[in-house]
């Protein structure tokens, strides 16, 4: 879904040509998966914004 979905609507692909689409949406959902698992262990919530502001920032 990644692949087809957000790679081909982004600017991602014109600046990372030589890697295959596939390895790219793995590399885009474990660092979603990351920061999500990061959010859940914070003990202080107020970091929450500037987390999922960081996984816009590389969707946008």
């Amino acid at each position: 879904m990644i692949e087809e979905l957000i790679l081909k609507n982004s600017h991602l692909m014109e600046n990372l040509q030589g890697y295959s689409p596939a390895l790219l949406a793995r590399m885009i959902l474990g660092a979603m998966f990351g920061t999500a698992i990061q959010v859940m262990l914070d003990e202080d919530k107020e970091n929450l914004p500037d987390a999922l502001n960081a996984i816009r920032i590389v969707l946008d």
